[in-house]
């Protein structure tokens, strides 16, 4: 089996190397390529074929998130996943441009988890279509009400206030018409945003 290509581009070396030293346990599995400068991405992605990419989502944000639009219009192109490295707060519209989103809280069976679901068709995630109601950050939000996470918890998690939790849940429930926790919890399992192993590393 061939190594998966992971390239990390972050300003902080602390990040940088926290995160490859994390992937770099399965050696066997990935292949980790580092760069503190976004200039060096264009010549990666031709020469390296990196499968994912990740990036911290700060210096894209700028100019109405035109850098960003780009950047994600180069996974589409050059065929990579691209993911956000995340250690301070970033509106959702911003992050709703990532395949995943990583959070500097996530733990080593989490971040690997997410990688692998973005790399493995038969772990993928449900991807919404064009027509699905539902925003990314939405079916985060459904995701952890079916794993029993309180809105609290859920407004950690996803670094965001328990306010936009429950507007999140507000919006929810005016577009599927569940309102209950059980419901949500049959609409993620039929959906495929867990699984019972999900339920098993919550006992």
């Amino acid at each position: 089996m061939s190594k998966k290509k992971i390239y990390i581009v972050d300003q902080s070396e602390i990040i940088r190397r926290g995160i490859g030293a994390i992937l770099r346990s399965r050696s066997y599995q990935y292949e980790i390529i580092d760069s503190i400068d976004s200039s060096d991405i264009q010549d990666c992605l031709r020469s390296q074929c990196p499968a994912i990419l990740l990036v911290n989502p700060q210096g894209y944000v700028g100019n109405k998130g035109e850098r960003l639009k780009a950047l994600r219009q180069k996974a589409i192109n050059f065929g990579f996943k691209l993911v956000a490295v995340v250690y301070a707060y970033f509106d959702e519209q911003v992050l709703s441009l990532f395949d995943d989103v990583i959070y500097i809280n996530d733990d080593e069976a989490k971040i690997f988890s997410k990688l692998e679901k973005l790399t493995d068709p038969e772990l993928s995630p449900f991807v919404p279509e064009e027509t699905s109601p539902l925003s990314q950050r939405e079916l985060d939000v459904i995701r952890l009400v079916a794993l029993g996470h309180s809105n609290r918890d859920i407004a950690e998690e996803l670094f965001i206030s328990i306010h936009t939790v429950i507007s999140h849940r507000k919006n929810i429930t005016a577009k599927l018409g569940i309102k209950s926790a059980s419901g949500l919890t049959i609409y993620a399992v039929i959906n495929k945003l867990i699984s019972s192993g999900d339920f098993d590393k919550t006992v």
